[in-house]
């Protein structure tokens, strides 16, 4: 088996060595979350009706924690404390080409919110990321290969640049 070093310093297995790296510090990908005790590719990947999804598509190492407005899924909006009805309008304001430029859709987009309520969304939510999922489709007429991903891109006053992909 490999042998690497682990964080005390004493030589163990690959195995123990992933297990040790993530005692206490982030996870720098989804995939990382297969290092769990319990996760599977199954649990991770595998689509759910109710989420109209995997688990893996609503997820994110990459973020400050906030549910962006302006592209979180409805499931996502719900999690986040929108009632369904209230997630369905966000996501038909949405639809209907409506870019939310700040959070003022309390008594506007939305019914007025009550202030303790307003407090903990205003809390969870922005109109801002820099991190967005990307679907990619490429079909190559030469040979008649198809490949699809997902990826996660970072957006910076650079360019984009890929944080993450799998093939799907």
């Amino acid at each position: 088996s490999a042998q690497a070093e682990t964080q005390n310093g004493t030589s163990g297995s690959a195995d123990e060595e992933a297990e040790e790296r993530y005692v206490n510090s982030p996870f720098r990908s989804i995939r990382d979350l297969l290092t769990v005790m319990g996760m599977t590719e199954e649990i991770l990947y595998g689509h759910v009706a109710e989420l109209d999804g995997a688990p893996a598509d609503f997820l994110t190492c990459c973020s400050n924690g906030k549910i962006n407005l302006n592209s979180a899924p409805h499931p996502t909006l719900v999690a986040a404390g929108f009632s369904v009805e209230e997630a369905n309008v966000l996501v038909s304001e949405r639809r209907g080409g409506r870019h939310f430029k700040d959070l003022s859709i309390s008594g506007t987009v939305l019914p007025e919110f009550e202030e303790e309520r307003w407090q903990k969304l205003s809390q969870a939510i922005t109109v801002h990321s820099s991190t967005f999922p990307v679907t990619v489709h490429s079909t190559s007429s030469a040979n008649d290969q198809d490949l699809k991903i997902f990826a996660r891109v970072f957006l910076g006053e650079k360019g984009v640049s890929f944080v993450s992909w799998r093939e799907i």
